[in-house]
């Protein structure tokens, strides 16, 4: 149902276009947001998505068009500008100190109450607790160590800093890519209380559809730097927005499991442990088949399937790769057992961002074919360039940095980097995470060919609906042990949730 009160606009954005050289990142974008109003942004990578972003909040400045702000024009100088105004980013990865207390973290930088020039930690830790109970109805201890703190405590308490900056509208930059299911309502329950209560408005920027639906009014659509769609809270549907997003229908596939029972078994987990993050857990993965991995944030799954590419080996227990039993496994063991691993955040673990992207593709394969004297310019470039056909990978030219790419592009490049070797097992940790849903259908039928062609993949996620999807078992873990293994008939939402918090 369309509004049948147009209330004043908090933020208007007419025609607005940017221009990096030749190419159109945005041309002639619309939206409006007003008081007491969650409104979604969704497109592929690339879309434009980041690049109003940065024009809303003042980083970036525009070609044509205008922006008008509680009614006036609004045109800012830089961030800071914007933050005066009240307009703030909730990025997903803003930086914490995770040795500084809460409410440190809250009042990081100028913020800082301060007496005689130190900081006055007595009046901070009160204001601390006031601006929790204000913003969020919660009482806190301000002296815990953020670090301590859970991913989702962690995320409201930045919440409450941008907050704390009279913010009036927060623009939610995919806030809850780290966080578990119960942890992203919470994070939802807070948002809509803030709407509801301190008249706050909110752009939700995020690729999880269902997220999309849920939290927002309605959901603005970029393609290629346009307005294509524009869809008010009845007319949602994954569906729809999945056409007006990719520009065609998505083929979401959902792999049939298989009966794998008598096939060869490609790799065993062996009553592995390791300290302070799971206790025997033990598993076999036959040739071909999709296992999967789950549970919630802190249940084990990331750090046991990490353990299978020795990143660290576990404590006690052993891993067998074709029936050798490798003990104590490591990198270099994996890697010449046939095991390649896609790490869980490819920012910070799998891209090596002063390396070109010829270099980010061929540099696993080829340090395994040639010694160090052996190689040049154009063995890197000829792998890339191979692997970029057989994966679909936008390459404009294989010299460009690897920040080049788009994120769905940059992951399927993490991908590339192991199918060069022709593995005989994957081993994947959130093999889709940050990528928009186009890709994420690309990268699931690179995993299903995989498989198809007897590679065996091994994937942990957070996205329970994405495991019912591709993979023949799940494990469900919970609190650092191995709950149940689902098989066929068995896999079910219901039951990944039930095993999952129970």
């Amino acid at each position: 149902m369309r509004k049948e009160i147009v209330l004043q606009s908090l933020l208007s954005v007419q025609n607005i276009s940017k221009h990096f050289g030749n190419i159109h990142a945005l041309r002639n974008v619309s939206l409006d947001i007003s008081p007491k109003e969650i409104i979604g942004l969704a497109g592929e990578n690339g879309a434009g998505k980041s690049t109003l972003v940065r024009i809303i909040c003042g980083a970036l400045s525009y070609d044509s068009g205008e922006m008008s702000y509680q009614g006036k024009p609004y045109k800012p100088h830089d961030v800071s500008n914007a933050e005066s105004l009240g307009i703030s980013v909730f990025h997903q990865e803003i930086p914490i100190c995770p040795h500084l207390s809460i409410a440190a973290n809250v009042f990081l930088g100028p913020m800082i109450p301060s007496q005689r020039g130190r900081p006055d930690w007595k009046l901070m830790n009160n204001r601390c607790i006031e601006l929790y109970r204000k913003f969020l109805d919660e009482d806190i201890d301000p002296t815990v160590p953020i670090g301590e703190c859970s991913a989702a405590e962690q995320q409201l308490a930045l919440l409450v800093r941008v907050l704390s900056r009279n913010a009036k509208l927060v623009i939610l930059d995919e806030p809850t890519t780290a966080l578990s299911a119960p942890e992203v309502e919470r994070l939802f329950d807070s948002i809509r209380r803030l709407k509801d209560e301190q008249g706050i408005g909110f752009i939700f920027v995020s690729h999880l559809l269902d997220e999309l639906m849920e939290l927002s009014d309605e959901i603005f659509v970029l393609r290629d730097g346009e307005n294509v769609g524009h869809l008010y809270k009845a007319e949602f549907s994954a569906k729809e927005l999945s056409r007006l997003i990719a520009g065609r229908s998505i083929d979401e596939r959902h792999r049939i499991a298989k009966d794998i029972s008598d096939a060869e078994i490609a790799l065993e987990a062996k009553s592995i442990s390791l300290s302070k993050s799971y206790e025997d857990i033990s598993f076999s993965v036959h040739k071909g088949e999709v296992f999967g991995i789950a549970g919630l944030q802190g249940s084990g799954r990331s750090e046991v399937i990490s353990s299978l590419f020795g990143l660290p080996p576990p404590d006690k227990g052993s891993v067998v790769i074709r029936g050798n039993d490798f003990g104590r496994i490591t990198i270099s063991r994996a890697i010449a057992a046939g095991v390649g691993y896609l790490p869980e955040d490819r920012k910070t673990k799998g891209i090596f961002p002063d390396l070109n992207i010829a270099k980010n593709i061929g540099i696993v394969s080829i340090s395994q074919s040639k010694d160090l004297t052996g190689y040049n310019e154009e063995d890197y470039i000829k792998v890339a360039n191979n692997m970029a056909t057989k994966l679909s990978i936008k390459i404009s030219n294989p010299r460009d940095y690897i920040s080049a790419l788009s994120g769905g592009n940059q992951q399927k490049a993490m991908l590339a980097r192991w199918l060069a070797l022709s593995p005989s097992i994957l081993v994947l940790n959130e093999p889709t995470r940050g990528v928009d849903i186009a890709a994420k259908a690309e990268i699931a039928k690179i995993i299903f060919d995989m498989a198809g062609a007897g590679c065996t993949i091994i994937m942990a996620s957070s996205e329970m609906e994405e495991l019912l999807i591709m993979c023949d078992r799940i494990l469900v873990m919970n609190r650092g042990r191995a709950k149940i293994i689902l098989e066929k008939e068995s896999l079910t939402k219901e039951n990944l949730f039930f095993y999952a918090m129970s």
